[in-house]
């Protein structure tokens, strides 16, 4: 069996967290959004990886020391890996997951075809509308 480092494999689950985070949210949802889904995540995978490697116990001072290597790691490959070669919004990934995930464009609602349609601009006090 292989036994991998938690700090190694929080690293190596950390660089794979933007696109996780891509699956999760829809394209148009805010940074805001984006960033408190990936803290969750990387929360996440702090406290289940320190869990599993301490056999079913948990210390808080390790899931915290986890969660920051999961953190630097997913906002490093984001910032120096996925942002220098223009693959933040991957097309067949966000066509694929439109219809899916957590978010969408602020202030925008629905109409009777369940499309969404983006807030009117032009009037500040005009309610969204249909197309």
């Amino acid at each position: 069996m292989v036994h991998l480092d938690p700090f190694l494999l929080t690293l190596l689950i950390g660089s794979v967290l933007p696109v996780l985070v891509g699956i999760v949210t829809k394209l148009q949802a805010s940074d805001t959004i984006k960033s408190t889904v990936n803290v969750a995540l990387a929360a996440v995978t702090a406290v289940l990886v320190q869990v599993q490697s301490m056999g079913g116990n948990f210390d808080w001072k390790a899931s915290v020391a986890l969660f920051a290597s999961t953190f630097v790691a997913s906002g490093a490959t984001y910032q120096h890996f996925w942002v220098p070669i223009g693959k933040t919004d991957v097309p067949p990934l966000a066509t694929a997951t439109a219809n899916f995930g957590i978010g969408g464009p602020s202030g925008s609602v629905q109409n009777e075809d369940q499309r969404t349609v983006p807030p009117r601009y032009d009037d500040p006090l005009a309610v969204p509308t249909g197309p």
